[in-house]
C-alpha cells in the first residue's frame, strides 16, 4: 500500500461546521498578528481558571496576615508558619494528582 492511500485512508474527518481545524488554520494564509490575537485569545480562556484559583489563594494569604497583623507579632508568626504549611500540602497533593495523570491515562 503507498504512503498516500495509507494517509488518506487513515484521514480524520472535517470537523463540523463553526469548528476551526487546527492544522489548516495554523498553515492558512491569514496575517500572523490576527491568528496570534486569536490564539492569545483561547489561552487566555483556557488560562482563566488558573489565575482565579492562584489569585484567590493568594488574597487568601493576604487577608490572614493582615487580619493577624493587628493581632501582634506571635500571631503573624503563625499565621506565617501556617500558610506555609498550608502551602507544602497543597503543593504536594497537586504534584502527586498531577503524575497520576498521565500514568492513568498510559494503564487505561
Amino acid at each position: 500500500m503507498s504512503s498516500a492511500t495509507h494517509l488518506r485512508d487513515n484521514a480524520l474527518p472535517t470537523p463540523p461546521p463553526g469548528v476551526v481545524d487546527l492544522v489548516s488554520f495554523t498553515m492558512s494564509s491569514q496575517p500572523l498578528p490576527k491568528r496570534l490575537f486569536i490564539e492569545v485569545g483561547r489561552l487566555a480562556r483556557l488560562a482563566a481558571p488558573l489565575i482565579v484559583n492562584n489569585l484567590a489563594m493568594a488574597g487568601m494569604g493576604f487577608a490572614d496576615t493582615v487580619m493577624a497583623g493587628r493581632l501582634g507579632a506571635t500571631a503573624l508568626a503563625a499565621v506565617a508558619v501556617g500558610h506555609s504549611v498550608w502551602m507544602v500540602t497543597v503543593l504536594l497533593a497537586m504534584g502527586v494528582l498531577m503524575a497520576l495523570s498521565p500514568i492513568i491515562a498510559h494503564a487505561w
